[in-house]
């Protein structure tokens, strides 16, 4: 935390992600009291299954992890079942992010999905597209994945 307060960035240009338990152990709470405009983001693939059978349960899980600090929620593009689960997550009024959309038309297949965020690496003509965290809000967004 002390790096990131010496590096002049604003906390809205700052993106965290990981596994919940992960970012949960590494101090969010402080992170947070920092950077209260950040992106706090954690994998949700493991509630696939609940999200299909048991919808109110897997709810009660995401609003305790927003109660957390937690305000968006990634969803891997070739999870199973992830284009429910993202139009579901979205539909609860939470911020989703589909990530590791493999290649180019991945990532627009994505788009369809209407994510507040798209995480991707691929190539176009030859270009390799570095690992980009697109906003869909602001497809040039500055923001920046620390973890």
């Amino acid at each position: 935390i002390p790096i990131l307060m010496e590096s002049g960035l604003k906390d809205e240009q700052l993106w965290i992600s990981g596994a919940v338990d992960s970012l949960h152990n590494m101090g969010l709470h402080a992170f947070i009291s920092e950077f209260t405009h950040s992106i706090r983001q954690c994998e949700v693939d493991f509630l696939g299954p609940l999200i299909m059978t048991s919808p109110n349960e897997a709810k009660k899980c995401l609003h305790t992890f927003s109660r957390w600090g937690i305000n968006r929620f990634s969803v891997g593009y070739g999870s199973k079942n992830s284009t429910n689960m993202a139009r579901t997550i979205r539909q609860w009024g939470f911020d989703v992010n589909i990530n590791t959309a493999p290649d180019f038309e991945s990532f627009l297949k994505a788009l369809i999905l209407l994510p507040k965020s798209i995480t991707s690496s691929f190539t176009i003509e030859n270009q390799h597209v570095n690992t980009c965290m697109y906003d869909t809000d602001d497809l040039c967004d500055k923001r920046r994945k620390i973890a």
